[in-house]
Protein backbone atom coordinates (compact mmCIF):
# COMPACT_ATOMS: atom_id res chain seq x y z
CA UNK A 1 0.00 0.00 0.00
CA UNK A 2 2.53 2.30 0.92
CA UNK A 3 4.67 1.73 -2.41
CA UNK A 4 1.78 2.37 -4.27
CA UNK A 5 0.79 5.41 -2.63
CA UNK A 6 4.60 6.62 -3.10
CA UNK A 7 4.34 6.10 -7.19
CA UNK A 8 0.75 7.72 -7.34
CA UNK A 9 2.46 10.90 -5.52
CA UNK A 10 5.43 10.55 -8.23
CA UNK A 11 2.89 10.28 -10.90
CA UNK A 12 0.96 13.40 -9.24
CA UNK A 13 4.23 15.47 -8.76
CA UNK A 14 5.11 15.01 -12.94
CA UNK A 15 1.37 15.83 -13.98
CA UNK A 16 1.59 18.96 -11.65
CA UNK A 17 5.11 19.45 -13.50
CA UNK A 18 3.83 18.97 -17.11
CA UNK A 19 0.70 21.42 -15.94
CA UNK A 20 2.90 23.88 -15.02
CA UNK A 21 5.41 23.77 -18.51
CA UNK A 22 4.51 26.35 -20.78
CA UNK A 23 3.02 25.35 -24.07
CA UNK A 24 5.83 26.19 -26.87
CA UNK A 25 4.88 29.10 -28.83
CA UNK A 26 3.29 28.92 -32.53
CA UNK A 27 5.46 30.43 -34.99
CA UNK A 28 4.38 31.17 -38.37
CA UNK A 29 5.67 32.04 -41.60
CA UNK A 30 9.45 31.65 -40.29
CA UNK A 31 11.84 33.13 -42.10
CA UNK A 32 9.40 35.06 -44.43
CA UNK A 33 9.02 37.85 -42.07
CA UNK A 34 5.40 37.72 -41.52
CA UNK A 35 5.04 38.38 -45.36
CA UNK A 36 2.94 36.48 -47.62
CA UNK A 37 4.74 34.83 -50.22
CA UNK A 38 3.52 34.19 -53.85
CA UNK A 39 0.55 36.22 -55.66
CA UNK A 40 -1.42 37.72 -52.41
CA UNK A 41 2.44 38.60 -51.04
CA UNK A 42 2.26 41.50 -54.17
CA UNK A 43 1.14 44.62 -53.34
CA UNK A 44 -2.49 45.19 -54.98
CA UNK A 45 -0.72 47.41 -57.90
CA UNK A 46 1.16 45.03 -58.65
CA UNK A 47 -1.28 42.45 -58.89
CA UNK A 48 -3.72 45.34 -60.50
CA UNK A 49 -1.23 46.29 -62.89
CA UNK A 50 -0.04 42.32 -63.69
CA UNK A 51 -3.34 41.00 -64.08
CA UNK A 52 -4.07 43.96 -66.41
CA UNK A 53 -1.25 42.75 -68.41
CA UNK A 54 -2.09 39.10 -68.78
CA UNK A 55 -5.73 39.96 -69.79
CA UNK A 56 -4.65 42.18 -72.20
CA UNK A 57 -1.90 39.51 -73.76
CA UNK A 58 -4.74 36.90 -73.78
CA UNK A 59 -6.93 39.40 -75.30
CA UNK A 60 -3.90 39.35 -78.60
CA UNK A 61 -2.69 35.91 -78.47
CA UNK A 62 -6.66 34.14 -78.18
CA UNK A 63 -9.21 36.47 -79.91
CA UNK A 64 -6.25 38.49 -82.24
CA UNK A 65 -5.56 35.85 -83.66
CA UNK A 66 -8.44 34.19 -84.91
CA UNK A 67 -9.46 34.46 -87.98
CA UNK A 68 -13.12 34.33 -86.57
CA UNK A 69 -12.70 36.87 -84.70
CA UNK A 70 -11.78 39.25 -87.59
CA UNK A 71 -14.14 37.69 -89.83
CA UNK A 72 -17.48 38.28 -87.57
CA UNK A 73 -16.87 40.05 -84.58
CA UNK A 74 -14.17 43.16 -86.31
CA UNK A 75 -15.72 42.86 -89.90
CA UNK A 76 -19.24 43.87 -87.77
CA UNK A 77 -18.22 46.23 -85.85
CA UNK A 78 -16.34 48.24 -88.61
CA UNK A 79 -19.72 47.90 -90.51
CA UNK A 80 -21.79 49.47 -88.24
CA UNK A 81 -18.70 51.98 -87.64
CA UNK A 82 -19.47 52.73 -91.09
CA UNK A 83 -23.31 52.61 -90.63
CA UNK A 84 -23.52 55.42 -88.18
CA UNK A 85 -21.08 57.51 -89.65
CA UNK A 86 -22.74 57.62 -92.80
CA UNK A 87 -25.77 58.81 -91.02
CA UNK A 88 -24.02 61.53 -89.24
CA UNK A 89 -22.39 63.05 -92.33
CA UNK A 90 -25.68 62.56 -94.17
CA UNK A 91 -27.68 64.81 -91.67
CA UNK A 92 -24.89 67.23 -92.08
CA UNK A 93 -25.47 67.68 -96.11
CA UNK A 94 -22.57 64.88 -97.21
CA UNK A 95 -25.03 62.22 -99.63
CA UNK A 96 -22.52 59.32 -98.50
CA UNK A 97 -23.65 55.28 -98.76
CA UNK A 98 -22.30 52.52 -96.97
CA UNK A 99 -21.55 49.20 -98.32
CA UNK A 100 -20.34 46.93 -95.82
CA UNK A 101 -17.04 48.69 -94.42
CA UNK A 102 -16.64 51.24 -97.03
CA UNK A 103 -18.66 55.02 -96.64
CA UNK A 104 -18.75 56.35 -100.19
CA UNK A 105 -19.60 59.71 -101.95
CA UNK A 106 -18.82 61.79 -105.07
CA UNK A 107 -16.48 63.48 -103.25
CA UNK A 108 -14.43 60.31 -101.01
CA UNK A 109 -14.52 56.48 -100.56
CA UNK A 110 -13.40 55.69 -97.30
CA UNK A 111 -12.43 51.76 -96.18
CA UNK A 112 -13.06 51.21 -92.25
CA UNK A 113 -10.97 48.71 -91.49
CA UNK A 114 -9.40 47.06 -88.64
CA UNK A 115 -7.66 49.28 -86.51
CA UNK A 116 -10.05 52.03 -87.15
CA UNK A 117 -12.62 50.00 -84.41
CA UNK A 118 -11.71 51.01 -81.28
CA UNK A 119 -11.09 47.06 -79.97
CA UNK A 120 -8.11 47.47 -78.77
CA UNK A 121 -8.79 50.44 -76.70
CA UNK A 122 -11.92 48.63 -75.63
CA UNK A 123 -9.65 45.29 -74.56
CA UNK A 124 -7.29 47.91 -72.39
CA UNK A 125 -10.13 49.43 -71.03
CA UNK A 126 -11.95 46.03 -70.19
CA UNK A 127 -8.88 44.41 -68.92
CA UNK A 128 -8.02 47.00 -66.19
CA UNK A 129 -11.92 46.84 -65.22
CA UNK A 130 -11.70 42.82 -64.41
CA UNK A 131 -8.36 43.14 -62.83
CA UNK A 132 -9.57 46.07 -60.22
CA UNK A 133 -10.86 45.01 -57.29
CA UNK A 134 -14.46 45.84 -57.25
CA UNK A 135 -18.21 44.20 -57.23
CA UNK A 136 -19.38 42.30 -60.16
CA UNK A 137 -22.39 45.05 -60.64
CA UNK A 138 -19.52 47.69 -60.65
CA UNK A 139 -17.62 45.79 -63.14
CA UNK A 140 -20.62 45.47 -65.09
CA UNK A 141 -21.29 49.48 -65.12
CA UNK A 142 -17.90 50.73 -65.55
CA UNK A 143 -17.41 48.40 -68.85
CA UNK A 144 -20.84 49.89 -70.58
CA UNK A 145 -19.28 53.49 -69.25
CA UNK A 146 -15.85 52.63 -70.54
CA UNK A 147 -16.87 50.42 -74.05
CA UNK A 148 -19.67 53.17 -74.65
CA UNK A 149 -17.68 55.99 -74.61
CA UNK A 150 -14.74 54.65 -76.57
CA UNK A 151 -17.67 53.52 -79.24
CA UNK A 152 -18.96 57.10 -79.61
CA UNK A 153 -15.33 58.64 -79.90
CA UNK A 154 -14.45 55.50 -82.59
CA UNK A 155 -17.27 57.01 -84.60
CA UNK A 156 -16.21 61.08 -84.15
CA UNK A 157 -12.90 59.03 -85.83
CA UNK A 158 -14.54 57.69 -88.57
CA UNK A 159 -16.43 61.19 -89.37
CA UNK A 160 -13.32 63.01 -88.74
CA UNK A 161 -10.86 60.83 -91.45
CA UNK A 162 -13.67 61.19 -94.24
CA UNK A 163 -13.53 64.78 -93.22
CA UNK A 164 -9.85 64.95 -93.57
CA UNK A 165 -9.97 63.03 -96.36
CA UNK A 166 -11.85 65.66 -98.22
CA UNK A 167 -10.46 68.55 -97.30
CA UNK A 168 -7.19 67.73 -95.69
CA UNK A 169 -5.79 64.68 -97.64
CA UNK A 170 -2.06 65.55 -97.10
CA UNK A 171 -2.63 65.04 -93.51
CA UNK A 172 -4.81 61.98 -93.61
CA UNK A 173 -1.71 58.98 -92.79
CA UNK A 174 -1.09 61.62 -90.02
CA UNK A 175 -4.25 61.33 -88.29
CA UNK A 176 -4.93 57.74 -89.32
CA UNK A 177 -1.62 56.27 -87.91
CA UNK A 178 -0.65 58.33 -85.62
CA UNK A 179 -2.98 60.92 -84.04
CA UNK A 180 -6.15 58.80 -83.56
CA UNK A 181 -4.16 55.20 -82.24
CA UNK A 182 -2.43 57.49 -79.76
CA UNK A 183 -4.99 59.46 -78.62
CA UNK A 184 -7.44 55.75 -78.19
CA UNK A 185 -4.79 53.97 -75.97
CA UNK A 186 -4.67 57.09 -73.56
CA UNK A 187 -8.66 57.82 -73.89
CA UNK A 188 -8.64 53.89 -72.17
CA UNK A 189 -6.49 54.74 -69.80
CA UNK A 190 -8.34 58.08 -68.61
CA UNK A 191 -11.38 56.67 -68.62
CA UNK A 192 -9.81 53.57 -66.73
CA UNK A 193 -8.77 56.57 -64.09
CA UNK A 194 -11.88 57.83 -64.08
CA UNK A 195 -13.99 54.43 -63.16
CA UNK A 196 -11.31 53.58 -60.11
CA UNK A 197 -11.67 57.35 -58.98
CA UNK A 198 -15.23 57.05 -58.68
CA UNK A 199 -15.07 53.85 -57.00
CA UNK A 200 -12.57 55.61 -54.53
CA UNK A 201 -15.27 58.57 -54.05
CA UNK A 202 -17.71 56.28 -53.14
CA UNK A 203 -15.82 53.72 -50.62
CA UNK A 204 -14.76 57.35 -48.85
CA UNK A 205 -18.15 59.06 -48.78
Amino acid sequence: MGKKSRKKGKQNETGGSAANTPAPKKTTNSGGGGRKKGWKGLSPVTRFVLMTAILIAAFYLILWNSQNFHDYIVAGITALDAKIASIFLNIFGWETVTIGQQISSDAMTLNVKTGCDGLEAMAIFGAGVVAYTASIKEKIKGVLFGVGSLFVLNIIRVIHLYLCGVYMPRYFEFFHQNFWQVLFILSALILLAIWIGSLNRKATS
